[in-house]
């Protein structure tokens, strides 16, 4: 996710000059700053039948704020897989990314894989980058990752009003645009038999508005807590989209 003083103007927009005391309070807040990681990992018996999973995004992949990679969620997620095939993750994610940033930047040379991992849109939706621009974005992504024979997950954009560090309005707003790039998400996923969409609302957005312990220091990324519930949100369609990919090698 990009830093607090970028997204505050984004998100204002043609906002009326009220707000402009809700962007003073989030951009002047003494909060920590954290690094990002690299979720890239070969799990289990490397003689064992090969996964390729590749992801591509944001911060959400790069864990800021967590004390080790493994704690990042997709890592998480495919270490069940590790019991019997040799797990090859790849992450091209890059903290503050756009969807388009992951078009013109992430997707170019990627390696061979399986299932292609696409966390994105919290950017395009706090930087407040045009709808149609993101929407076209998403679609070419899908149809690379598609026209290279992988099965795509799509992680869909959670409740953006949940973090802590966006007051009101600032979070209404967030909220509104999150659900709006989540909604372009399941369309494309509502077109294509082998892309999946994760249901991160209904796994994720209680919990997320209700126990603020799921956020790390700086009140804005999530905090390993966090990472476990979106663990648990993404198994199941990982779980579809590894099947997909295994009847595909048959």
């Amino acid at each position: 996710m990009p830093s607090v003083r970028r997204i505050a103007p984004a998100l204002l927009g043609g906002a009326v000059a009220a707000l402009a005391t809700q962007v003073a309070y989030v951009t002047r807040r003494n909060l920590p700053s954290f690094g990002n990681m690299d979720a890239s990992a070969e799990l289990g018996d490397p003689a064992a039948p090969p996964l390729r999973i590749t992801a591509y995004g944001d911060s959400s992949l790069t864990g800021p704020g967590l004390a080790d990679p493994s704690e990042i969620w997709i890592r998480q997620a495919i270490e069940p897989y590790a019991a019997d095939r040799h797990v090859i993750l790849r992450s091209r994610a890059v903290g503050g990314a756009t969807a388009p940033d992951v078009l013109e930047s992430q997707l170019p040379g990627h390696p061979p894989t399986d299932v292609a991992v696409v966390a994105a849109g919290s950017n395009d939706a706090l930087h407040g980058l045009p709808l149609r621009r993101v929407e076209q974005a998403f679609a070419e992504i899908v149809r690379r990752l598609l026209a290279e024979d992988a099965i795509v997950v799509l992680t869909g954009v959670g409740d953006l009003g949940t973090i802590p560090r966006l007051p009101p309005p600032l979070g209404a707003i967030a909220r509104a645009r999150g659900r709006q790039l989540d909604a372009v998400q399941a369309r494309l996923a509502a077109r294509n038999p082998r892309v999946f969409k994760v249901p991160i609302w209904p796994s994720t957005a209680t919990t997320f508005r209700t126990e603020p312990d799921t956020f790390a220091g700086d009140l804005f990324h999530a905090n390993a807590r966090g990472h476990a519930i979106w663990a648990n949100a993404f198994g199941p369609t990982l779980r579809i989209a590894v099947d997909a990919a295994d009847r595909d090698a048959r």
